[in-house]
């Protein structure tokens, strides 16, 4: 077959294609077109870029890729994503001190255990309730275990209200009471401390991790720290359960001490606020 036989052929089809097209049309606009679906507007994912745009509302001076952790990382040892939200404010900082108030037991629902066991930090743990002693004594070598109950003054013995659920138990006896009613307390003598006071008697002049989470006494061991003179980089508190006016108080008292919450974690948790000195921050409004 010559050249110009071949040109024609082509010419040809690429005639009925051509044709084809304009026997159809084009959809008028706003319509689907002939014999075709209407298409689906294709559903919202939130990828890990968009949450990072979302949750990072500020980025502390000294990270320069904030999330990563978080957003990557798995929780291995605490209830929620404290262990997670921790590790990304410090960028699994070696070497740290932290000090645990109202610790608990030493593995499960631990929010420091992977500071100490997987990046060398050491600590200590306060709890009211004596049981939990031996366990850190065995598993947590690096930390000191102290048995009082954290208020606004030391030396005294004050009524603890153990709860059958250990975690629930509180120096508050309505709080503990809530959780089952008051049949399932068993009232303790215990020796208080004020954290400013457990810290000076050791010695410790600086830390970097605070947590504090004793089921509605917080104010009560916040009144008993001087902030200001050992100035923690970042400080957890729990505020759930103690209700808008209880969580105000403390944000009120925290702010009245140059501390703010910390944007980049405050939408990612309904059980615990996080604070950092508002210099280091920004403004934390």
């Amino acid at each position: 077959m010559g050249n110009r036989t071949i040109l024609l052929v082509a010419g040809f089809v690429l005639g009925g294609i051509v044709v084809a097209l304009y026997t159809a049309g084009p959809s008028v606009a706003g319509e689907p077109e002939p014999n075709k679906p209407p298409a689906q507007e294709a559903p919202k994912q939130t990828t890990a870029k968009s949450r990072a745009d979302r949750v990072y509302a500020y980025s502390p001076p000294d990270i320069e890729r904030p999330g990563k952790i978080f957003l990557k990382g798995t929780n291995r040892y605490s209830q929620h994503d404290e262990e997670l939200i921790i590790r990304d404010f410090f960028q699994d900082k070696r070497g740290g001190f932290f000090v645990d108030i109202g610790a608990a037991a030493p593995i499960k629902n631990s929010t420091t255990y992977y500071l100490e066991k997987h990046l060398g930090w050491r600590g200590i743990a306060v709890d009211a309730l004596a049981q939990y002693g031996p366990g850190w004594a065995r598993l947590r070598p690096n930390s000191e275990f102290v048995n009082n109950a954290i208020t606004d003054r030391s030396d005294e013995t004050m009524t603890f209200y153990k709860h059958d659920w250990s975690e629930v138990s509180s120096l508050s006896k309505e709080y503990a009471a809530q959780f089952g009613g008051e049949e399932k307390l068993t009232p303790i003598e215990v020796q208080t401390i004020t954290i400013t006071d457990l810290l000076d008697r050791r010695g410790v002049t600086k830390i970097n991790h605070l947590t504090i989470d004793i089921e509605g006494a917080e104010l009560q061991a916040l009144a008993g720290f001087d902030i200001q003179r050992f100035k923690p980089d970042l400080i957890c508190i729990e505020v759930y359960g103690r209700g808008k006016v209880g969580a105000k108080a403390i944000r009120d008292h925290m702010e009245s001490n140059g501390y703010g919450i910390v944007k980049e974690y405050k939408s990612n948790t309904v059980a615990n606020w996080y604070f950092a000195p508002t210099a280091a921050q920004g403004d934390s409004n």
